[in-house]
């Protein structure tokens, strides 16, 4: 038996709004109850969590995680006292509430408190005689006990947020992989001396997949790149709305589009790539199932962009200096107010160019950190390393200017961020004015700069064809890179270009 934990298939659902002061408490199913429980729970929001979770009854893996009530409760729902972040579609088609796990919306009232998933994705033990210990990192956290009675620290609860972090079971089997399609928590069982008990299956990841498999890696590293390609191509729909759970078959349907391209790109052929074998009936898994598990991808992505917008703002140099204790209160407000403001009509799409707010934020630092690290940064995948400009030098390096997509890309991710940041610090006695959302904004945004191009006759469109051009050739010497990891390196004469 595994001591403390469940010796059998469980699946997160998502988090219980429980009491008149409502506490969301993690809620896990066995996966044979799905259909019965369903009838139990009315989905009310979604609670932004710092890590993936993988609940139930949602397509994919996300860090927008649902909150159910009972549905036979006849009381009014409790509203959430925690700060509104956006709006989303829920699987049921409906709009929802997002709301951030972290702070409190209003400071006079209770708070709510959240007892943190200890197993964001379910937990599944395929061999449940075998005997072992699960390990986790240790923390100096307070501890706050989950559905199951036990009691972890939110980073104990918490999987690495990578996309490589879609995990699930499985076994090395010389040069080819073994894995399960159940999504499951990174941590590995420690193996027992005994010699005469059995090993229990290791929880690898798709990071481990691909390190030991490198056709597989290869193939995959270009497929990371031509998906992000296709959405700064404008190839797709609008990213912010591809992301959410009614578009899943599409992405699914993308990736199996490109994945031919990937393969030729890759030097490698479909009936090269290792065999990869399921844990329990020891049969090859379809190309599909191996690729159902980049389903994560994108929107890792786009997180991706909005923690290097975070990174940036703060920063004098690169950003727009709103970090330290240069300027708080009503003042921070205002040019929060100011900065989002930038993003959407009528401030966007005003003329003459030298007024419109969007293009004032492409002459900014921040826009060239930004593009910096989605075109001309170095991707590492397993070691394996591209550059996106260099998948299409004509549309990046050699234009013009970058294409349209890219650029509300980055406006309507730098939008959400400092949206979010605004909502936070609003005062709770003041009305806030109404924003779209960002998937409007994205659009809006697109159309904005197809219309500035067209504005020939205006005296700032030349200096602002040179701002674009300046965007498609930017180096590492132009930008700051805010808060990248610094790693200690084993040749001095290593060229700085080599840096993640």
């Amino acid at each position: 038996m595994v001591k403390g934990l469940p010796t059998f298939s469980i699946n997160f659902v998502g988090y219980l709004s429980i009491g008149p002061r409502p506490a969301l408490h993690p809620l896990y199913v066995p996966p044979t109850c799905h259909a019965a429980l369903k009838g139990y729970l009315v989905l009310v929001a979604y609670v932004a969590m710092p890590v993936l979770h993988f609940p139930a009854f949602e397509l994919f893996p996300d860090t927008d995680v649902p909150i159910f009530v009972l549905a036979n409760h006849d009381d009014v729902v409790p509203p959430l006292n925690l700060p509104w972040v956006r709006n989303r579609t829920g699987i049921d088609t409906m709009l929802y509430g997002v709301y951030d796990h972290d702070g409190v919306a209003h400071e006079h009232e209770a708070r709510t408190i959240i007892h943190y998933a200890g197993f964001p994705m379910g937990f599944y033990v395929p061999t449940p005689e075998v005997d072992y210990s699960v390990s986790f990192p240790t923390s100096d956290n307070t501890s706050q006990p989950d559905v199951l009675g036990n009691s972890h620290s939110v980073q104990e609860s918490s999987i690495p947020i990578s996309w490589l972090g879609y995990t699930v079971n499985t076994v090395s089997a010389g040069s080819s992989s073994v894995l399960d399609t159940t999504p499951q928590e990174d941590v590995e069982p420690e193996k027992k001396a005994a010699p005469d008990k059995k090993v229990a299956p290791a929880q690898l990841n798709l990071y481990m997949i691909m390190k030991e498999c490198p056709k597989w890696k290869r193939a995959l590293a270009h497929l990371r790149l031509e998906y992000r390609l296709e959405v700064c191509l404008g190839r797709t729909e609008n990213p912010h709305l591809l992301v959410t759970s009614v578009y899943a078959e599409r992405r699914s349907q993308l990736i199996r589009t490109i994945w031919p391209q990937c393969l030729v790109k890759a030097n490698v052929t479909a009936e090269q790539l290792e065999i990869v074998l399921n844990t329990v009936t020891q049969l090859p898994l379809s190309h599909d199932e191996v690729l159902l598990m980049t389903g994560p991808w994108l929107s890792l992505f786009l997180y991706d962009i909005r923690r290097a917008v975070t990174r940036s703002m703060n920063d004098v140099r690169a950003g727009f200096n709103l970090g330290g204790n240069t300027i708080w209160g009503i003042a921070l407000r205002d040019k929060l107010l100011g900065l989002v403001q930038m993003f959407v009509r009528p401030y966007a799409n005003i003329l003459p160019i030298a007024n419109n707010g969007f293009a004032l934020f492409l002459g900014e630092q921040i826009t060239k950190e930004i593009i910096y690290h989605i075109v001309f940064r170095i991707n590492r995948t397993c070691k394996f390393r591209l550059v996106l400009a260099d998948l299409d030098p004509a549309a990046f390096r050699h234009a013009p200017h970058p294409p349209l997509d890219t650029l509300a890309l980055v406006g309507s991710n730098c939008y959400e961020v400092l949206l979010a940041r605004l909502i936070k610090i609003w005062d709770v006695t003041d009305i806030m004015p109404h924003f779209p959302t960002v998937i409007q904004v994205h659009q809006e945004l697109r159309e904005t700069v197809f219309m500035l191009l067209l504005q020939e006759s205006d005296l700032g469109y030349v200096p602002f064809l040179n701002i674009l051009r300046s965007l498609c050739i930017i180096t590492e010497a132009d930008v700051c890179r805010v808060g990248r990891p610094t790693k200690k390196k084993k040749n001095a004469t290593r060229p700085t270009s080599d840096r993640t």
